[in-house]
């Protein structure tokens, strides 16, 4: 379930930071912590709202996918004991 909310988020235009909700209770059952660095760093998306225009910065948004996907790269690889060996 943390794998496909995940990959449902990965793929929304608009990711509010209460929607990772699910994703911080499905983590307290599993070994991943993604889901609170994630938590931390959509904050720094609220970066945009400092305009009185709104205009998005993508080169916010893209460091945060970058890193958010780094933690959920490294997790699933440290925690692929259930995943059959190479």
């Amino acid at each position: 379930m943390l794998f496909a909310l995940t990959l449902f988020l990965f793929c929304t235009t608009t990711v509010m930071p209460w929607y990772l909700s699910g994703l911080i209770l499905f983590s307290v059952f599993t070994g991943h912590r993604y889901p609170l660095v994630w938590s931390f760093m959509i904050l720094g998306t609220y970066v945009n709202y400092m305009n009185p225009v709104f205009t998005e910065n993508l080169w916010v948004v893209g460091v945060e996918y970058a890193v958010v996907g780094f933690f959920v790269w490294r997790d699933f690889r440290l925690n692929a004991s259930y995943l059959p060996a190479p």
